[in-house]
């Protein structure tokens, strides 16, 4: 297996771990706002999008600075920590800020995998190789919420859960060849 072939397949390997994180999340958090406002939850999933727009706007800045692996373990570090963070309040202005700092965080790790994607794959197979990555990443998106089962909407094991996938997503990364 060559080197090339070996870090597109770290890349989509570590986005489908974020994306089985990213499918837990979907159901957990609107499982903790069972006894909130519809406005709260809102707000809180607002402020994900806002932060994902901001991630966007500084992703190349981002990138030509600091480089790809270490935007993306540096982002994937603020995710965990951020999704841990959830577990420990009930502000829903603490969540508002908590979330956007994912949401800041989960778009700079998308704009790595992409950009490096792209540049990594020859043009003659680069549909191929996207939809193997579409394909296992809304997969994992999929999956992610089973990881919920079993635990009551109040437990504290899927924070902790989605937080491991989150560290978890960043091994591939750190194991490429660049």
């Amino acid at each position: 297996m060559t080197h090339l072939l070996r870090n597109v397949a770290a890349l989509i390997a570590a986005i489908t771990i974020l994306q089985l994180a990213g499918g837990l999340l979907g159901v957990r958090i609107p499982l903790a706002f069972a006894d909130q406002s519809r406005t709260a939850l809102g707000l809180v999933a607002a402020c994900y999008s806002a932060g994902f727009m901001m991630g966007a706007m500084i992703a190349t800045q981002m990138l030509a600075r600091v480089g790809h692996i270490r935007v993306y373990a540096g982002s994937a570090a603020v995710f965990a920590v951020s999704t841990l963070a959830l577990h420990f309040s009930t502000d829903i202005w603490v969540w508002g800020v908590t979330r956007m700092a994912a949401g800041v965080s989960v778009a700079l790790m998308f704009a790595v995998i992409e950009s490096w994607l792209s540049h990594s794959i020859d043009t003659r197979v680069r549909g191929e190789v996207m939809s193997v990555y579409m394909v296992l990443t809304k997969g994992a998106l999929a999956v992610g919420p089973f990881l919920a089962f079993d635990y009551a909407a109040d437990a504290p094991e899927p924070w902790m859960i989605a937080a491991s996938l989150a560290a978890l997503s960043m091994l591939p990364i750190c194991f490429t060849v660049a």
